[in-house]
């Protein structure tokens, strides 16, 4: 009967096809579960709040200070420390410790109290649209309110009623200017990160066949005609893998230059070293992969598991600062994090070595470690490979067939 017949193919497929294979029965019953989780408690609270900003008070009145303590206790917005001037909020963002400025200007208070229109200025950075929409909507209630609070004091001591308050101008002025991305293009502020995600993901799938296919397909014969030494071997797949995929690693940000309007601020040999060091890391990380899982299709499956989630993680569209503890490190583990970040402060922001500098030193860190582990077990391979063709010497010159 046919729905007999249907049913036990069915069977068939769940006992002998997925659960037979413990890595295909993760990838159908576990993964889809365990990613949703994961994105679930990265936007748990819902909205981005509490963006750290700086505060430069030039009138340093109880106004002033009143309007400080207003921001910090605001819902978007939290006060990480005092500001002397711009230059000092330029650093804090180019190191990622502060996203926006509340300038308070000289005589302030004097002004209100005078009846004049105070400003007050809020800069914020544009690279990440959603901070900086974030704190310009803070920043207009907290003006808001004390507009308000101010107009109805002068009303009040003018004998008006506070219904009148309405039709009033406001005292305090809340003016803004974006650093970065002053139009909000979000061509700019999006196609940087995931180029970065692109040159990530065709990087790993590359070098996720670099060595497996060698072993799954027995070509090692072929390479020890060639070389003993698994560093060698190893030497050459690094280099080539690193070259092809930095070629078009530029290629693909000077697309984004030429066509499509993308604005570059920064240094190009900086840029440059840090797409070398990435690219170095990720190819490292790609052929250890590849030599430690053995199977083609199995290292391809468990590169792109790890790199799917890598973009909403790294912190370029929600910040790690409003991320769970747990999220937070799974984050700060991730290659793509430590690239994301910093290109968008070279090539955004016009951020130097020094607002990098640990960045650098952790992909390279990661680098040395894949490569490390990668030269044992192509070692181990080879040596296994060899001895195998001295047992067989009918077959020691022989090219194995694809």
């Amino acid at each position: 009967m046919f729905a007999i017949r249907i049913l036990r193919l069915i069977k068939r497929e769940l006992t002998d096809v997925v659960l037979s294979d413990w890595r295909l029965t993760i990838m159908i019953f576990i993964m889809p579960v365990a990613y949703t989780a994961l994105l679930g408690f990265l936007y748990m609270e819902k909205r981005v709040s509490e963006v750290p900003v700086m505060i430069i008070d030039h009138d340093n009145g109880a106004l002033s200070r009143s309007i400080a303590t207003a921001v910090d206790r605001s819902d978007g917005m939290r006060v990480v420390g005092m500001a002397s001037g711009m230059d000092e909020v330029r650093e804090a963002v180019l190191a990622r410790k502060a996203y926006a400025a509340i300038w308070i200007p000289p005589d302030f208070e004097r002004d209100i109290k005078k009846g004049k229109q105070a400003k007050l200025l809020t800069v914020a950075d544009g690279s990440n649209m959603m901070l900086s929409n974030t704190v310009v909507a803070a920043m207009a209630r907290v003006a808001g309110t004390f507009s308000a609070a101010v107009e109805m004091k002068t009303l009040n001591m003018k004998g008006a009623p506070s219904d009148h308050l309405q039709g009033k101008a406001m005292p305090i002025d809340g003016a803004t200017r974006v650093w970065y991305n002053p139009t909000y293009n979000y061509n700019t502020f999006v196609m940087v990160g995931l180029i970065s995600v692109i040159v990530q993901q065709i990087t790993l799938v590359g070098c996720a066949l670099a060595f497996a296919r060698e072993r799954q397909h027995g070509l090692l014969p072929q390479i020890l005609k060639i070389t003993d030494s698994p560093l060698e071997v190893l030497a050459a797949k690094g280099i080539f893998y690193t070259v092809v995929n930095l070629i078009t690693a530029l290629a693909a940000f000077w697309m984004s230059l030429k066509y499509f309007g993308i604005n570059f601020y920064g240094s190009a040999w900086l840029f440059f070293m840090m797409l070398t060091v990435f690219i170095i890391a990720i190819v490292g990380l790609g052929i250890c992969a590849s030599a430690i899982l053995g199977d083609e299709l199995f290292a391809t499956e468990a590169l792109m598991l790890v790199s799917l989630p890598s973009f909403l993680l790294s912190g370029f569209t929600w910040p790690d600062f409003a991320m769970l503890p747990g999220i937070k490190f799974i984050s700060w583990i991730l290659p793509l994090t430590h690239f994301i970040m910093p290109l968008r402060t070279v090539f955004m922001q016009g951020g130097g070595f020094e607002h990098i500098r640990s960045d650098m030193l952790w992909l390279w860190t990661l680098a040395a470690a894949s490569y490390l582990i990668a030269y044992i077990v192509i070692w181990r391979s080879m040596a296994n490979a060899r001895v195998k063709l001295e047992k067989e010497p009918s077959v020691r010159y022989a090219l194995v067939p694809n």
